[in-house]
């Protein structure tokens, strides 16, 4: 077979690239709360009410005639259940109950009953954080009579249901529902559908319990907060904790004549699903008596930086705008949610940020359709600045429930087909990246992060990328039996060049 490399396969099976830079938009006034998956629905506060904010519709109150004292902590990834507690003015108990609200159903109240090991038990208070993509499935924290905090899952079948580990609060969900994260005893917990704790890891030192559903990525693989180092930390439930480092080593704060100069840390307050990039915020003391913040985005190996200058050498324009902190994003990573300053007297407000992050250039587009009908779809996201070690493949349009990893190469041609089976469009030295299998779920799609250290190549060798080199990417995965094909399809592919 001949072999064709980047600058000639370009012309024969390259897809056009898709004109894409970074964007930055301010939204309105208050402060934005909680955010939907895919960060089409926001939950703000303005300082009297909350209020969800939606992309394609107008703004709802959450405020309603039959409920006081409301606050909103969370919302369902898909956006149709906002969580929190509330009272219940008709109830006549004058009491706050962990709750959930709908636009079909309104505000309602989760019960006053915590279903425990040795029996239900009276439950009051308490705040919902997080629920599973359709709403069912509810986690939080529920006070009991002796003013313990206990962590729950709540169904509409069963109630709310105590999770193990002792004293603490359950942050988020899964979208299956089939992983719950959060604190219990000042250690991050990890508990399965039934309410197992599957992981534990300790609190790093000095890190901020107040944790929220924000700082857990979707699946509950990464963890985002303020350790004991002055920037942050981000955990991996493959790595451990990660610090983030100490901003002023990369990107001092110029320091006015006369001013103190002296900064307070940092913190990160959301991961992304891949765990490949947080943001959070930097505080710095200028003079005695003043703070200042702006935002700050981080990647393994690229570390902390501010967001807006990430920003601005993409494309997005921010010349007017102080980003003072951000603390949401969408699962992806692809959108970003903070707080913004107007320095030419201006309004600011809340706003959503997009950080362009996908990289390389498509081939192979005319791979088979797998049972979903269509043909998978990759691409790539992160940095070809080699030193940032950050990327991770994206796979969408996979057939659900299906295993699915990684396969790549230097070397670009063309295997498969019939009689042969799937599309392959990388040659000569394949790798296989087992170490990183992955299951497409419910949504038929694959976050597969990228270890650029160790790359695989034939006879189960690896080798680290070196700058100035062209990789290819194809996602390899099961598939129902389809007579081109077999019982494995492929993806397209996505070539990355490094610097």
């Amino acid at each position: 077979m001949k072999l064709l490399f980047p600058s000639a396969f370009a012309a024969l099976f390259a897809l056009p690239a898709a004109a894409s830079q970074s964007s930055f938009q301010i939204q309105g006034l208050g402060s934005p709360i909680a955010a939907s998956g895919d960060a089409t629905r926001v939950v703000i506060f303005d300082g009297s009410e909350y209020l969800l904010w939606d992309a394609s519709g107008p703004v709802i109150s959450l405020e309603t005639p039959d409920v006081d004292h409301v606050q909103v902590c969370g919302i369902s990834a898909d956006g149709s259940t906002v969580l929190g507690r509330a009272e219940f003015l008709n109830s006549g108990s004058n009491i706050v109950r962990t709750a959930r609200w709908s636009e079909q159903d309104g505000w309602q109240d989760l019960g006053d009953t915590l279903l425990t090991p040795s029996g239900p038990v009276p439950a009051s208070g308490g705040l919902t954080h997080h629920a599973s993509s359709d709403g069912s499935r509810i986690v939080g924290g529920t006070r009991l009579d002796s003013g313990l905090l206990r962590p729950f899952v709540w169904t509409a079948a069963t109630g709310m249901v105590e999770l193990e580990g002792g004293s603490g609060s359950a942050f988020r969900i899964s979208d299956d529902g089939q992983r719950v994260t959060g604190q219990t005893e000042f250690v991050q917990r990890i508990w399965d559908e039934s309410g197992q704790i599957v992981h534990s890891f300790p609190t790093p030192p000095g890190s901020f319990a107040n944790l929220s559903a924000g700082a857990f990525s979707s699946g509950g693989d990464h963890l985002a907060g303020r350790g004991s180092t002055i920037g942050g930390f981000v955990w991996s439930a493959v790595t451990g904790v990660m610090d983030v480092g100490d901003f002023n080593a990369c990107c001092p704060v110029t320091s006015p004549v006369g001013s103190i100069g002296l900064s307070l840390g940092g913190q990160m307050s959301a991961v992304s699903s891949s765990g490949r990039l947080a943001v959070g915020n930097w505080a710095w003391e200028p003079a005695i008596f003043e703070l200042e913040r702006f935002a700050t985005v981080w990647t393994p190996g690229g570390g902390v930086r501010r967001l807006d200058e990430a920003l601005a050498l993409t494309g997005a324009d921010v010349a007017d705008f102080n980003l003072e902190y951000a603390n949401l994003m969408s699962s992806n990573g692809e959108v970003i949610i903070g707080m913004a300053a107007n320095t030419a007297g201006g309004p600011g407000g809340w706003f959503t940020a997009h950080l362009d992050q996908e990289i390389g250039q498509p081939f192979c587009p005319n791979v088979f359709d797998n049972s979903t009908g269509h043909p998978g779809q990759l691409s790539a996201q992160g940095s070809t600045t080699l030193s940032e070690l950050n990327l991770t493949l994206e796979a969408t349009s996979l057939p659900p429930n299906r295993f699915a990893f990684a396969i790549s190469s230097m070397q670009f041609g063309g295997a498969g087909g019939p009689p042969l089976g799937p599309s392959i469009c990388v040659s000569g030295g394949v790798g296989v990246h087992r170490e990183t299998v992955r299951n497409s779920g419910a949504a038929g799609a694959v976050s597969i992060p990228i270890d650029l250290t160790a790359i695989p190549v034939l006879g189960g060798q690896a080798v680290p990328v070196m700058a100035g080199q062209t990789w290819g990417f194809q996602v390899w995965h099961r598939d129902e039996f389809i007579p081109i094909t077999g019982m494995s399809n492929t993806t397209p592919g996505v070539s990355v060049q490094f610097r």
